[in-house]
């Protein structure tokens, strides 16, 4: 994230336009949660307006429980360094400019997006089954992958990515995205994809670490057949999905709650110890929790609602 340690906080409501101000890096951003039909499904879209002067700023590529789409508006490609000697995640060369990139799960660190210069990206934030339900698509087919959106949604994302272009309008993009979602789930439902009404409740479920029995039992299923569907709708076995998604929490945490130190953090969030903590870290971070927060120093962010 490039906004990471909040001075101030509110409770984001649908239909509500939320700014985001960062006196360095120029990084503004507006946030808004979908109607609540379209709920299941996107969880919000943010637009981010990125001036980075003469400075390059990074972004991590950790881990993450859940796919986004990024639609770069009347923008440059990023640089993109991999992590550890890794091959590249991304490669500028598989893209169109503007981009439209589509990123599923991701399960450990990948690198960083370099951005120089001035930049204005939508993303769309997908709950974890979201994507799949709303385009038919295998979820795990999208795990540790960076697609080009149109390479995988083709004329869909095409003709709403080619409007954006032209419209100046924050809340304007933000109108015709919702509506775009809308689109899409109303073509979902005709072609009658396949849902799991109870797959939000399970999600929530296993991001409490519950165990694989309880949840099979809940779902009514065997074990290896719901660990199979959950893995089609979510991209990743219930297990794994609850330590990215506990991973995530943990770095939302520490940037609202910078001075909590990390003993109190591992008890918060159930690590079996302090150095249980700094292992997962390590895998879906890339590095320890320290030299991660004092590497990528998260600037300040302020919140107002429009």
């Amino acid at each position: 994230m490039f906004t990471q340690n909040s001075k101030k906080s509110t409770t984001l409501q649908e239909g509500c336009v939320y700014i985001v101000r960062q006196p360095y890096p120029m990084v503004n951003t507006s946030i808004v949660i979908p109607k609540p039909l379209l709920q299941r499904y996107v969880s919000s879209m943010e637009l981010r307006n990125i001036d980075t002067g003469f400075s390059e700023v990074r972004k991590p590529l950790h881990a993450h429980h859940a796919t986004n789409m990024s639609l770069f508006i009347q923008s440059d490609l990023p640089r993109f360094i991999s992590y550890n000697n890794q091959a590249p995640a991304f490669s500028a060369s598989d893209y169109g400019n503007p981009l439209a990139g589509l990123m599923g799960i991701q399960t450990y660190m990948r690198g960083s997006f370099l951005f120089k210069g001035r930049y204005k990206i939508l993303n769309i934030n997908f709950q974890p089954s979201g994507f799949h339900e709303l385009f038919g698509i295998d979820a795990a087919l999208l795990t540790d992958k960076l697609y080009n959106a149109y390479q995988v949604i083709g004329d869909k994302i095409r003709e709403l990515h080619t409007l954006l272009q032209d419209v100046a309008d924050d809340r304007m993009i933000f109108a015709l995205t919702e509506d775009w979602i809308l689109q899409m789930y109303q073509r979902a439902v005709k072609n009658n994809f396949k849902q799991w009404p109870d797959l939000p409740v399970l999600i929530d479920a296993a991001a409490a670490n519950e165990t694989i029995e309880q949840l099979a039992l809940m779902a009514n299923m065997s074990i290896r057949s719901f660990e199979r569907n959950f893995n089609n709708f979510v991209g990743v076995r219930p297990k794994l999905f609850a330590q990215i998604y506990r991973f995530n929490q943990v770095l939302k945490f520490k940037w609202a709650h910078p001075d909590t130190t990390w003993s109190s953090i591992s008890d918060k969030f159930k690590f079996y110890d302090q150095m249980h903590l700094i292992k997962e870290f390590k895998h879906f971070g890339g590095q320890t929790p320290g030299r991660f927060f004092n590497e990528t120093p998260p600037p300040p962010e302020f919140i107002e609602k429009l």
